[in-house]
C-alpha cells in the first residue's frame, strides 16, 4: 500500500511539474498569429556550392534535402502577421527587412531576423533548403520542426519547440531541444541528441552515440562493434537499447525506480560487477565473459522513473 500511494505522489508531482512548466514556461515564448497574413510571399536565393551552410530562424519549419552539386538553393515562404490596422504598415515594412545573407569563402549563412521585431506583429518563415551532398549544417530554430534529409556532412541542430530529424548525415551530429521529439537514423560518426520535454530515436554504426531526455523516452540501436560508446539517460521515461548480433563489451545499467530486463548474456565480475533488477554493471554479449578486443563497446544507461530494456536487434 505504502509503494502504491509513493507511486501515486510521484506521478501527481511529474504531472504537475509538467503542466506548469507548459503554462509558465512554454505558452509565454509561443508566438500567436490571427488573421490572414498582410505579406505571404516566396522568396528564392542561390548561392555556389560551399563547405557550410548555417540558417538562424525564429518561427517556421525548416526542410533540408541534397541535390545539385554545385548550388545551394533557398526557398523561403514569408508571411507577415499584423494585429491591428495601425500595425499592417510595420508589418509590410518590416517583410523587406528579412532574410539576411552573409557570405564567406567557408560558408554561407541566412539569418531571418536581423532586427528587432516590432510591436503586434507576427511572422512564420517556412524553409525548404536543397544542398550538395556533404555540406555541413547549422541550424538554429526557435518554433518550427526541421528536417535533415540524405547526405549532409556534419548535422548541428539546435531547436527551441521543435522536433528534428536527421536521416543519413556523414558526419558529426549534435541535435538538440527543449519540447520536441530528436530522431536520428544511420548515424555514420559521433551523436548527441538531447532534449528536455520529448523522446529521443538514435541508430548509428559507428563512433559514439550520448542520447538524454528528462521527460520522454530514448530508443536506440547500437549497429555494429564499431559503436565504441553509447550512454542513455532519462529521467522520466523508459530506455529500450537494441544492439547488433556480435556487439560485446562492457554494460552499467542503472534505474532509480523501475525494472532492467536484458536478453543479452551478461557475466558479473564478483568483485566489480552487480547484477539485480535495478542495476547491472559487467561484462555483456560474451558468457566467457571477455570485452578485450577491437570490438569492445561501452554501455551507460541511466533511467530515474523507467524501466530499462536490451535487447537483441533480432
Amino acid at each position: 500500500m505504502k509503494l502504491i500511494l509513493q507511486s501515486i505522489v510521484t506521478a501527481i508531482a511529474i504531472s504537475t511539474a509538467v503542466v506548469s512548466c507548459s503554462i509558465f514556461v512554454v505558452a509565454p515564448r509561443l508566438h500567436c498569429i490571427v488573421g490572414h497574413p498582410v505579406v505571404d510571399e516566396v522568396r528564392t536565393l542561390k548561392f555556389a556550392a560551399t563547405k557550410q551552410f548555417r540558417l538562424d530562424n525564429s518561427d517556421g519549419a525548416v526542410q533540408i534535402r541534397t541535390s545539385q552539386p554545385d548550388v545551394i538553393v533557398v526557398s523561403a515562404r514569408v508571411r507577415v502577421f499584423a494585429s491591428g490596422r495601425k500595425s499592417v504598415e510595420s508589418a509590410r515594412e518590416y517583410a523587406d527587412s528579412l532574410l539576411k545573407v552573409t557570405e564567406a569563402d567557408d560558408g554561407v549563412r541566412v539569418e531571418t531576423e536581423p532586427g528587432d521585431r516590432p510591436d503586434a506583429v507576427n511572422l512564420m518563415v517556412d524553409y525548404s533548403v536543397q544542398v550538395p551532398e556533404g555540406t555541413d549544417l547549422a541550424i538554429e530554430n526557435g518554433n518550427g520542426n526541421v528536417s535533415v534529409m540524405n547526405g549532409c556532412g556534419a548535422v548541428m541542430v539546435h531547436g527551441r519547440n521543435a522536433d528534428i530529424r536527421i536521416v543519413r548525415p556523414t558526419g558529426v551530429v549534435s541535435a538538440t531541444s527543449t519540447n520536441g521529439q530528436i530522431h536520428v537514423e544511420e548515424a555514420a560518426a559521433d551523436t548527441v541528441a538531447e532534449t528536455v520535454n520529448g523522446s529521443v530515436y538514435a541508430d548509428t554504426s559507428v563512433g559514439s552515440l550520448r542520447a538524454k531526455t528528462t521527460n520522454g523516452a530514448i530508443v536506440a540501436r547500437v549497429l555494429t562493434g564499431e559503436v565504441t560508446e553509447c550512454a542513455l539517460s532519462s529521467q522520466n521515461g523508459g530506455i529500450t537499447l537494441v544492439a547488433g548480433d556480435g556487439i560485446r563489451g562492457r554494460l552499467n545499467a542503472r534505474t532509480a525506480r523501475g525494472r532492467i530486463r536484458f536478453d543479452i548474456p551478461v557475466c558479473v565480475d564478483v568483485a566489480k560487477g552487480c547484477k539485480n533488477s535495478r542495476h547491472v554493471r559487467g561484462i555483456f554479449g560474451d558468457e566467457s565473459g571477455n570485452s578485450s578486443g577491437e570490438d569492445s563497446t561501452k554501455l551507460t544507461l541511466s533511467a530515474g522513473n523507467g524501466n530499462i530494456w536490451i535487447a537483441r536487434s533480432n
